[in-house]
């Protein structure tokens, strides 16, 4: 097993998800924060061998991922992204599967004995929808909605069971270095919360500059589901988004000189201003209607599945904030 001295640069906190609940509004708030060096990108370190999180980022040359037999590997590759940061500065990251993945809680209290996590979990029933049309105009899904919560491995439909998520992290770490946020609440309270999410990591208050910062990863509805779809199901090479080659490889042998160029590409001031310009021009519009038989039976799953959360979170106002709770 691997140990914490192993790991060079450890970072001080880390954003574990949930998938679609601010994390990426987060993000944008610390980037801006000048106690702080946050990389551009998710980098899926501490699950990256998940096969339930992750099934398909297995090697480019086949086989499967072995976080502690390649660990020197993924350390390596892990701590360039941090070698930017300045001397005094807080580094974190943020990847949205670690919330749910079984794996991760032990490897981030074991590697990162001091590191404090930060949550947000929204409303379930919009964040599955909010979640189906990522994958759809990422070309990771060909299936309608119905069919996909129908699924009872869907990852859409398991990244909302939050109560069992947090207790992971809570046994793994205590709850005392986890912080939860509510992502309407992040949302509506922008400033306050940010504050709050300071004080935790004791960093003084975001400057008012950081808090301007635009809201990213913004939902994209294709105008034709069912011909998005077909292309999708038909034609996913063309548009599919995959990780998988900004990953290490170890079977490649020295796997992060063979990717060291993609990692640099991807954090390139030049590719973020590129992922800017084109969120800039692509359509934005509001998601089509969630049928109400549909929204009421995931309601009642969630409920069923997230009962006892609000003890657990110390809070009795998740009512307030999710219409999906009541």
């Amino acid at each position: 097993m691997a140990r914490a001295a192993e790991l060079s640069t450890p970072p001080h906190f880390i954003i574990v998800g949930a998938q679609k609940s601010g994390t990426s509004t987060l993000h944008g708030v610390l980037g801006a924060h000048p106690d702080v060096f946050i990389p551009d990108r998710e980098i899926f370190f501490f699950d990256i061998d998940d096969p339930v999180q992750h099934p398909d980022f297995g090697p480019l040359g086949g086989g499967v991922r072995d976080f502690d037999a390649d660990f020197d590997t993924y350390a390596a590759w892990y701590g360039r992204f941090f070698e930017r940061a300045q001397p005094g500065q807080l580094r974190g990251e943020d990847s949205t599967s670690y919330l749910a993945s079984t794996l991760a809680p032990e490897r981030i209290n074991r590697l990162c004995p001091d590191v404090k996590v930060i949550a947000l979990l929204r409303d379930p029933v919009s964040r599955a929808y909010s979640h189906y049309w990522h994958d759809v105009s990422r070309g990771r899904c060909s299936r309608s909605f119905t069919e996909v919560i129908d699924d009872p491995d869907s990852l859409v439909v398991q990244r909302g069971f939050y109560r069992e998520q947090v207790q992971r992290y809570h046994d793994a770490l205590g709850p005392d270095r986890v912080k939860v946020l509510v992502f309407e609440e992040f949302s509506r309270n922008l400033d306050p919360v940010c504050a709050q999410v300071c004080d935790f990591l004791g960093i003084p208050p975001p400057p008012a500059s950081a808090l301007e910062r635009q809201r990213y990863n913004v939902a994209r509805v294709p105008r034709n589901l069912q011909a998005r779809l077909w292309v999708n199901r038909n034609l996913p090479m063309l548009v599919e988004k995959s990780y998988r080659g900004l990953l290490p490889d170890p079977s490649a042998g020295d796997g992060l000189r063979a990717r060291a160029w993609r990692d640099r590409l991807w954090n390139s001031e030049a590719a973020r201003l590129a992922n800017r310009v084109l969120d800039s021009v692509r359509p934005q519009r509001k998601y089509p209607p969630m049928p109400e038989p549909t929204r009421e039976r995931l309601a009642q799953t969630y409920r069923e599945a997230n009962a006892g959360l609000e003890r657990l979170l110390g809070r009795d106002d998740l009512g307030r904030w999710w219409g999906s709770w009541g």
